[in-house]
């Protein structure tokens, strides 16, 4: 009897030291994240209120993972250190770009987006458009009708795509311009120079799944994003039976810069991909973009800056 009691007694002795020890290591761990917390730079606390801040609000759709890594970002996250100054008023990050086999592009400028046009193929070459957060946005009613540009030196009619099999695919989308930009800005989107031939499996899958993550999760957690988009042709080009090029695949650039700091997301989507919502297995480089489609893009940027922002895939979605 004596021995058990002995035994109890040692039981509720280790049971006390365990549970003193957790407070103690508790207590080590709180203190030395506080003690982290208050030699944070003044900026980095902006930034992390901000991130918590964008978590916090409804209607921006940014799940917890999302909010950590963008907080464990800001501490060890990778990216290029620039001395770039974006224009706020532009649409167009790092320059506008350029052709790298001789031909030209018509320059077209919307409220809220432009496209550099190429008047042989009669599509756009690329579009152009800056997204920033917007709180409570509100978004007018969508048109129905696509316009001809007549800027254009032979402009494109919506009969040109009736029973082609393609939609009127939209580079700068209607939506995500809208809801930054209004109403004018939004029928802007609807002029043909800003259309391609695209899959409806594409137009309304993944294409559209990063439309609206670019417009209500990026904005949300970055304030304002940057984005380029435009056709991919391959060796043998095929067209809408009314002369249109078809792409074999659609390209997007995504730019987010904060603090001085540049990182990038490209996508190459072909136009046979499945209508899911998966768009990660798209991701690839810059380098490989602008091989396929003959453009340069960044050209403000420095050769180094371009060279770390294009040469490789980012290694997941943000």
């Amino acid at each position: 009897m004596p021995s058990r009691r002995k035994r109890q007694g040692k039981q509720k002795k280790r049971s006390f030291l365990k549970r003193w020890l957790f407070l103690l290591l508790f207590l080590v761990i709180l203190l030395a994240g506080l003690y982290w917390y208050v030699q944070q730079p003044l900026a980095s606390w902006n930034e992390l209120k901000r991130i918590l801040h964008a978590y916090l609000s409804h209607g921006r759709d940014i799940s917890i993972s999302e909010t950590t890594g963008d907080i464990y970002h800001l501490y060890y996250g990778s990216a290029v250190s620039s001395s770039y100054t974006p224009d706020d008023s532009s649409s167009v990050f790092g320059g506008i770009p350029t052709r790298t086999n001789g031909t030209s592009l018509q320059l077209l400028v919307n409220t809220g987006y432009c496209v550099g046009y190429d008047e042989l193929m009669r599509l756009p070459a690329w579009a152009a458009y800056r997204l920033f957060d917007v709180p409570s946005p509100v978004l007018p009613e969508r048109p129905t009708a696509f316009l001809p540009d007549l800027r254009t030196a032979k402009p494109v009619h919506s009969e040109e795509y009736t029973g082609s099999g393609f939609d009127r695919g939209h580079l700068a989308p209607n939506f995500s311009i809208a809801r930054c930009y209004g109403e004018e800005a939004q029928h802007d989107t609807f002029l043909l120079s800003n259309v391609i031939p695209q899959r409806h499996t594409l137009n309304a899958g993944p294409w559209k799944a990063l439309e609206l993550r670019e417009a209500t999760n990026y904005t949300g957690r970055f304030e304002k994003i940057w984005v380029m988009a435009g056709p991919v042709f391959g060796d043998e080009i095929h067209c809408l039976p009314s002369g249109i090029p078809i792409p074999e695949q659609l390209f997007k650039i995504i730019v987010q810069m904060r603090n001085g700091n540049i990182r990038i997301l490209a996508f190459m989507m072909p136009q046979d991909c499945p209508e899911e919502k998966d768009f990660q297995k798209y991701l690839c480089s810059v380098d490989e973009i602008e091989t396929k489609t003959s453009l340069d893009f960044f050209p403000e940027l420095t050769w180094e800056e371009q060279n770390a922002l294009e040469s490789k895939p980012a290694p997941s979605i943000w």
